[in-house]
């Protein structure tokens, strides 16, 4: 990779049009064609050049968002005392200047090599008309600082906001016209990308793409390592040609920075992440439950506990849960034990025998413990001050305040309530069961999808935790009604759930995981092709041979979800690492699926719960069923058997 690209100097030539391109997509679309997209260059360089509405002095600036923090003080104070001068120059160049929001910042980009390597940034920010250059203005304030600041390195951008490229993906309708035209020609664009970009890209997928959904259009997303080195400009002219053949077919093309999920290792939270407590969430008659947080011993992180499952077979009866295999592959095995399991699956019968898994993970007994201590304090407190104003009443002979009593009472009550949560914290981590099946690193029956699944059974300590799963209070922002279904979800909160049904595309489903809790989301319409790692494509059928994932890559069901921001709906956090294993639940309350992994660009909006949203890969269940079934009957048994939900 090269060190710094700097942005190339226009072509000598006439001044613009009087009459430019107002489309934010046309501006692009003109850059993209121009001299300064050619050639060789990082994806991240390219979406650079391809932004008329950001301009920055960054080498090879990363793209939106980026994550900030303080800076230093002395650097503050100058860009504080130059304050008159910023907007001085700013003026000069034609920009209105009471819209200018200016910050200082130290920033650095997630999820990329030196990560924490931070840069100390002067953004100025607009949110309405800026002139068409905005380089002249940012190169003038940075020589500005270079010739004023002996002790600080500042660099400067400028951008509109709103319009800076930071996409965000939406589910495309099952029945788009669009789906039939790229499908003819999806197996064409795989083998241009990997003849073009070989091991450096992940994802092909067909979906909407804008800055919000009221402005997305349909669009082949190609989501790249980050960092990945091509003629980005030239692969676009390949595609083209290859799309033109559909001639009534409207497809935008981006190219992304991007990451599939690991699903060789066992699953952790992201890292650095302190936890996630429980305080709010915790059963405390009986806290195993559907959205769980569980782990192996030697991770600090976790997975999710998906449901309760009921394995029958010749007159047995195995109570457990469902999760993913990766949650629960236990890396305290040794390096043959783990290839044996990886290669056949667990089984009663096997050589292998599963690892023990507890609940909660360490990471989120420690969240726990530190929120429940924080908030009893708080609340103890408040009570005292309530207590001291209704004594002070009593003093002067008045009446005693409803208010302050009930505030009494409310407090006693929550205190009350989070020591009891805080007593069955302290008791874990809590040993609940053993893997007794598991797919190993498997495929489909059709070899074209991941499958990734693993029965915990309970211990017999542990059988009075077995119980139906519920259904999820499903948050208002999550309603069906928000993704444009005339419908609500048909069943109420803490009902049963006692059916199973499969993943649909187009089609509305829920989930409850251990990392963002209940979201929701909308199955994209077309599969999206995942193209895995060396060590995620190595898989295996039910006698343990080795199976070729055709040019590496799998068709994944992926669902994306979406939240409200400033009355306009951008890309939201359909999950996060720590949420493999949840169930996909429908609006009938059917469990669909399992989810394995989640999708994450590294250009769009910010998430809640980690720093990138994360659309969700899922299995069906119905594949999901047969691959048990299968490897229950591996056992020798000549019964069927069957497979139900807690109950």
């Amino acid at each position: 990779m090269e060190p710094d690209f700097p942005r190339l100097s226009r072509r000598p030539g006439p001044e613009p049009l009087p009459t430019p391109p107002s489309s934010p997509r046309q501006r692009r679309q003109l850059l993209r064609e121009s001299e300064d997209t050619d050639g060789l260059m990082t994806v991240e360089t390219y979406i650079y050049r391809s932004d008329p509405y950001r301009s920055s002095t960054m080498p090879n600036p990363p793209p939106w968002p980026l994550a900030f923090n303080d800076p230093p003080c002395d650097a503050l104070k100058l860009v504080q005392d130059s304050y008159s001068t910023i907007l001085a120059i700013l003026t000069r160049h034609g920009f209105t200047t009471t819209d200018a929001a200016i910050r200082l910042k130290a920033v650095h980009k997630p999820g990329y090599p030196r990560s924490q390597d931070t840069t100390l940034l002067l953004q100025i920010l607009f949110h309405s008309e800026v002139p068409r250059h905005l380089g002249p203005a940012k190169d003038e304030i940075r020589d500005f600082f270079q010739h004023n600041s002996n002790s600080q390195d500042i660099h400067v951008e400028i951008a509109r906001s709103d319009l800076v490229f930071q996409p965000s993906m939406f589910a495309i309708d099952a029945e788009d016209e669009n789906i039939a035209h790229y499908q003819h020609i999806k197996d064409d664009l795989v083998a241009l990308l990997q003849r073009e970009l070989g091991e450096f890209w992940r994802l092909l997928c067909l979906c909407l793409v804008g800055r919000t959904e009221k402005k997305a259009l349909p669009t082949i997303v190609v989501m790249v390592d980050s960092s990945a080195y091509a003629d980005w400009s030239g692969l676009l002219y390949k595609m083209n040609l290859i799309l033109r053949s559909q001639e009534k077919a409207t497809f935008a093309v981006e190219f992304l920075p991007g990451l599939l999920p690991q699903i060789t290792y066992t699953e952790d939270s992201e890292k650095g992440h302190p936890g996630v407590s429980y305080i709010g969430r915790l059963d405390t008659e009986s806290p195993l439950e559907m959205g769980c947080s569980i782990a192996v011993c030697g991770e600090e992180g976790g997975g999710t506990m998906g449901g309760f499952l009921s394995l029958n077979s010749r007159g047995s009866t195995r109570k457990g849960f469902l999760t993913n295999y990766h949650v629960v592959r236990t890396l305290s095995a040794s390096q043959e034990a783990l290839a044996e399991a990886d290669y056949f699956g667990l089984s009663p019968n096997g050589k292998i025998t599963g690892g023990d898994v507890f609940y909660l993970a360490e990471k989120d007994i420690r969240a726990t413990q530190k929120d429940a201590e924080d908030s009893i304090r708080g609340l103890q407190q408040q009570l005292e001050k309530f207590k001291s104003e209704q004594h002070d009443r009593e003093v002067v002979g008045a009446h005693p305040s409803i208010r302050l009593q009930q505030g009494i009472e409310n407090c006693e009550k929550t205190i009350k309530m989070y020591e009891a949560a805080r007593k069955v914290v302290d008791s874990m981590p809590v040993t609940i069961g053993q893997v007794r099946f598991a797919s190993g690193k498997a495929l489909a029956k059709d070899k074209k999808r991941i499958m990734e699944w693993a029965f915990v059974e309970l211990a017999e300590s542990s059988q009075k935790l077995f119980k139906p799963n519920r259904m999820p209070t499903v948050p208002p922002s999550h309603e069906p009604s928000q993704y444009g279904i005339n419908a609500s979800v048909k069943v109420l909160a803490s009902q049963p759930l006692d059916s199973f049904g499969k993943i649909t595309r187009g089609s509305y489903f829920l989930k409850s995981g251990r990392t963002t809790g209940v979201t929701a989301g909308i199955c994209n319409g077309v599969l999206a092709t995942c193209n895995w790692c060396k060590e995620d494509r190595m898989r295996f059928d039910s006698q343990g041979n080795q199976v070729e994932i055709q040019s590496g890559s799998t068709e994944e069901f992926i669902i994306f979800s979406k939240r409200a921001h400033a009355a306009q709906h951008e890309q939201g956090e359909f999950c996060a690492a720590g949420d493999s294993g949840s169930l996909i639940i429908n609006e009938m309350g059917e469990v669909c699926g399992l989810l394995y992994g989640a999708v994450s660009g590294l250009c769009g909006p910010v998430g809640d719960e980690s720093f990138y949203v994360g659309a969700g890969l899922v299995m069906t269940m119905d594949e999901v069923i047969d691959s048990i079934k299968m490897k229950m009957s591996s056992q020798g048994l000549n019964d069927v058997p069957v497979v139900d939900l807690g109950s």
